[in-house]
């Protein structure tokens, strides 16, 4: 067996005179960490998920352990757009289909489904942002 955990981190994002307010957990999963990672506190998702990459990389890079991150079903509560996902750096794997219900897999009128986001957070990073793919 590998040993596992889901670590979620919640953000708010308030409402501005162009947006409305958002907010959503945002949960990523460990797969084989030698400690666990505290749930990251921070104002939106984009940095949630960055520093939570960023704590398990130091983490694998300390002990030599050979672990990693994804991030688990981004559109659970429209919790991570596909804009926000291609910014990760080192970030490598995300999950495509969870069956819990407020999943939302297939996405709707106004979000992509997970096959989607993966289309274009694949595109954009090679692209426009000139960083590896997922």
């Amino acid at each position: 067996m590998i040993p596992s955990l889901e670590v979620t981190s919640s953000w708010k994002q308030p409402k501005t005179a162009t947006t409305p307010e958002r907010r959503g957990p945002v949960h990523m999963n460990l797969t084989n960490p030698r400690t666990p990672v505290a749930p990251v506190d921070a104002d939106n998702e984009l940095e949630i998920m960055q520093r939570s990459v960023e704590a398990v990389r130091k983490q694998r890079e300390d002990p030599g352990q050979p672990m990693f991150i994804h991030l688990n079903h981004p559109n659970y509560v429209w919790g991570v757009t596909a804009e926000e996902l291609m910014q990760i750096h080192h970030e490598k794997f995300f999950e495509i289909y969870n069956g819990r219900p407020g999943v939302h897999n297939a996405g709707d009128a106004t979000h992509l489904s997970n096959d989607e986001i993966w289309d274009v957070v694949l595109t954009r990073r090679l692209a426009e942002l000139k960083l590896d793919v997922m």
